[in-house]
């Protein structure tokens, strides 16, 4: 087995995460991970990557669905270690957000140090 450092499976996970996401109907609840969030909703949950040549991972994920369909956006923070600063500020981001006025998804993901 090919040996993956813990920072590129986080990457891999949320690209994978992405590129499912248009596979969703237009009207049902957007799903990561855990987090499903009707239109017009926030959701907050876990995306769980299994272990690899080290130990499993859990990535923190919240969606933001738009009332009105549109593109999918992931934004991803914390994909090293002691940097703070990238997680407070998509912690801030998403609660700005307001799913009655968006068009389209947003879904954010921090990692857990």
């Amino acid at each position: 087995m090919i040996a993956i450092d813990r920072d590129l499976r986080f990457i891999l996970a949320t690209v994978v995460m992405a590129l499912s996401a248009p596979t969703q109907a237009q009207d049902a609840p957007f799903t990561v991970g855990t987090a499903s969030a009707p239109r017009g909703t926030t959701a907050y949950g876990e995306l769980s990557v299994p272990a690899g040549s080290d130990a499993p991972l859990s990535i923190s994920v919240a969606v933001v669905n738009g009332v009105k369909p549109g593109p999918v956006v992931a934004f991803v923070a914390g994909s090293h270690g002691a940097e703070y600063a990238s997680i407070v500020a998509l912690t801030r981001l998403t609660k700005a957000i307001d799913p009655m006025a968006l068009s389209g998804t947003v879904s954010p993901t921090s990692r857990r140090c």
